[in-house]
């Protein structure tokens, strides 16, 4: 089982919104732009979770993982030691990512859809890849609850419209307990929402990470 670790993000408003901290148990689905600082978010709760002595499993679909990143963010001698990365570059090893993560405090996932719809690319592929989306979905769910540990990802979105709609949204929202809207530059605005609360607030991207702030700020 989990350690008693504490799952901060890092961003002190999301923090506030979820309680104080990641509860475990559950999934935070973190989805945006590119350029809006999903991966950054990660890396900074990663960095966080690992200097609170918690074990982390980070898996990289993107190549977007930058240890160095991780200690600029928070450098606590030995912080790597605590996290354990995988370099997923299909499906099926993204798939592996629970047992691979076994007995981790807290298991990242950036980023969540890419690689199945590359994978099941087409029309005709479509209801092949919600099936094995909504299994590898269910399955780190199952995880979550079975570890006591806490489960964030990021997700991509896609232009629709006059809008932005998030990658595989119907698989991925049956599954995900905490959504986090991020929206790219020049303001920089999360919306947060549960099944019974939502709230919005600005935030910047630093070097140490994303902060939470007024609305209205700009990323230095």
């Amino acid at each position: 089982m989990s350690g008693p670790g504490i799952l901060r993000t890092g961003m002190a408003a999301l923090d506030e919104f979820l309680g104080g901290s990641l509860p475990r148990g559950i999934i935070l689905d973190a989805y945006g732009p590119g350029g809006s600082g999903k991966s950054q978010l990660l890396m900074q709760a990663a960095a966080g979770a690992a200097a609170a002595g918690c074990r982390v499993a980070f898996v990289d679909t993107t190549g977007a993982f930058r240890p160095e990143r991780v200690l600029q963010m928070s450098p606590v001698p030995g912080i790597l030691h605590n996290i354990g990365v995988l370099r997923a570059t299909s499906v099926a090893e993204q798939v592996a990512a629970p047992a691979i993560a076994g007995d981790a405090d807290l298991l990242i996932l950036d980023n969540i859809t890419d690689l199945f719809s590359y994978e099941y690319s087409g029309e005709e592929k479509a209801p092949a890849r919600g099936r094995e989306m909504a299994a590898h979905m269910r399955e780190i769910a199952r995880w979550a609850i079975a570890s006591n540990a806490g489960v964030m990802v990021a997700n991509t979105v896609r232009r629709a419209g006059d809008g932005n709609v998030e990658s595989m949204r119907r698989v991925v929202d049956l599954y995900t307990h905490v959504k986090l809207r991020l929206s790219g530059g020049p303001e920089y605005v999360a919306e947060c929402s549960r099944w019974d609360a939502r709230e919005r607030f600005g935030y910047t991207i630093h070097a140490g990470g994303l902060r939470s702030g007024p609305m209205g700020g700009d990323a230095p």
